[in-house]
């Protein structure tokens, strides 16, 4: 980082640390948005909704990062190009990994799938409870056979339990 120089103390500082001087402040957070405000192209801005393509490997657990583009390609994440820097944008990535369990939900609950995901990725399992438990115990149903000697066996087990 560059060094600057105060005009008021003649002391030589950190372009950060002279930025949060001026302000009048050391919190944390203000110091990164003042680096934001310093260093406009900072990583931090710029890869804030999107994952590297070393990061994605990474999760993947694969060694090459041509691995991990195949599997981009072959779940319909599209893969981007800025400089040197190759990445993915979360949401999509987070929907292809996904979609196997949307798909599961669609089928088992057509009605309210999308109100269950939600759910789920907000981690509130006592909503999740709710939504997946039915509330009304199922009623059962009365078993019987055709013929005498069957009905007979179900009334003497029936008695004896």
């Amino acid at each position: 980082m560059k060094q600057v120089k105060n005009k008021w103390t003649n002391k030589r500082t950190t372009e950060l640390e002279h930025a949060s001087q001026l302000i009048g402040t050391d919190s944390q957070l203000q110091k990164e948005e003042t680096l934001d405000m310093i260093n406009p192209s900072s990583q931090n801005t710029l890869l804030k909704d999107k994952l590297k393509l070393t990061e994605l490997a990474k999760i993947l657990e694969v060694k090459s990062l041509r691995t991990a583009i195949s599997w981009c390609k072959k779940h319909g994440v599209a893969t981007f190009n800025k400089g040197k820097l190759k990445f993915v944008y979360l949401v999509d990535f987070n929907l292809a990994v996904d979609s196997p369990f949307i798909e599961s939900l669609k089928i088992k609950f057509p009605q309210n799938w999308s109100e269950i995901y939600a759910t789920y990725k907000r981690f509130d399992y006592e909503k999740l409870v709710e939504l997946l438990v039915p509330q009304n115990p199922l009623s059962r149903r009365k078993f019987s056979v055709e013929g005498n000697v069957a009905n007979n066996f179900l009334e003497k087990m029936k008695n004896n339990f």
